[in-house]
């Protein structure tokens, strides 16, 4: 089901450019020094000061990394030489990084402090997912695969003060797992799924929230068919519903429709496109050249991450026919979602 986008990239060199749209001003940075090395940014500090992902440093396995202007990259050391690492989120203030690791078919879920201590978050076993952290990193929500599927995930919890604790999950659940964490830091939403109707029809997604580690009995409730779904493709009514003006299919790689900006592709083409509550749809190259910024030619540009300030979004540029790829990321002054743009690719300014 809902599976998080990967994304892009990485170094330093910077053009700036004029005051922006409504005076703001905008600066477009190549991200060089992970370039070309299949590396993803998966999260980002809330000011996208801090970047975390997952990389390769020679042929054969994954790494995890944090990035900053400040520390350029830095790897999460590996314990053995054939482990494998990928990062899987951030705090708010960058300083803790959610990583999976996995040697062979052991795995282990950890928290990756900023001197470079790693503190396990689960035992070594060959099914935990760790998939949310809370803002400021001290509590970890992921899921155990019972066996070996995704039907028999069991929730858990760990934190610095109570460690690892399973969640209860509804009876007749084919899977339950966190996803986020509430502002409330006795609240914990999830999902889990149920069978279909008949026999063979696709289990059904529903709606979970803990509260104080105990299921709240009245969240719980199906979600609804039209909800958008990173990684999945949303038709034209479920775009509607979300309030996006548009009237064919559109992939859904990252959103924040509360923040008034989401990244998506044409299904068929993978043209890149962007939407924000100022401009509508547009393609995202003509939205980055209508930014007062000097951008390269001969790019294939494609969105990754928007920075949860709304202010930096990060991607990566295919050049030479894709033999080369260059991460970039463009940061503002004001909200991303808040600059108006007029530009040729977007339905806001063409009407």
């Amino acid at each position: 089901m809902k599976r998080l986008s990967l994304i892009l990239i990485l170094s330093t060199s910077i053009l700036p450019g004029p005051a922006g749209a409504g005076g703001a001003a905008a600066t477009y940075e190549e991200l060089s020094s992970l370039a070309n090395s299949g590396a993803a940014v998966v999260a980002a500090s809330f000011d996208g000061a801090v970047l975390a992902g997952t990389g390769r440093r020679g042929c054969c396995f994954s790494q995890a990394f944090r990035w900053s202007s400040q520390d350029g990259v830095r790897w999460l050391s590996r314990q053995h030489e054939a482990e494998d690492s990928s990062a899987r989120a951030i705090s708010r203030d960058g300083q803790i990084i959610l990583v999976e690791t996995r040697i062979s078919t052991a795995m282990q879920v950890l928290r990756w402090l900023p001197d470079g201590e790693r503190v396990a978050v689960t035992p070594v076993s060959q099914s935990h997912r760790g998939l949310a952290m809370n803002a400021d990193g001290t509590v970890v929500g992921g899921a155990e695969y019972l066996y070996h599927s995704p039907d028999s995930e069991q929730p858990y919890l760990w934190s610095e003060a109570e460690g690892y604790r399973i969640l209860p999950a509804p009876g007749g659940a084919d899977g339950t797992r966190p996803t986020h964490f509430d502002p409330d830091p006795a609240v914990v939403h999830g999902i889990f799924f149920v069978d279909g109707p008949e026999p063979g029809n696709p289990a059904r997604p529903m709606r979970i929230r803990w509260r104080n580690d105990e299921i709240d009995p009245a969240s719980l409730a199906p979600m609804p068919d039209d909800t958008l779904q990173i990684g999945q493709i949303a038709m034209e009514q479920s775009l509607q519903v979300a309030g996006i003006d548009r009237y064919e299919p559109m992939s859904i790689v990252w959103m924040d429709l509360q923040g008034g900006i989401l990244l998506g592709s044409e299904p068929f083409s993978n043209q890149a496109l962007i939407w924000t509550r100022s401009n509508g749809v547009c393609r995202l190259e003509d939205w980055l050249r209508a930014l007062p910024v000097e951008l390269p030619e001969e790019t294939r540009w494609e969105g990754s991450l928007v920075s949860p300030d709304g202010r930096v979004l990060v991607g990566v540029g295919h050049r030479k026919e894709g033999e080369e790829q260059v991460p970039w990321r463009v940061s503002s002054e004001v909200p991303l979602a808040d600059i108006v743009l007029s530009a040729p690719g977007c339905a806001a300014s063409a009407s």
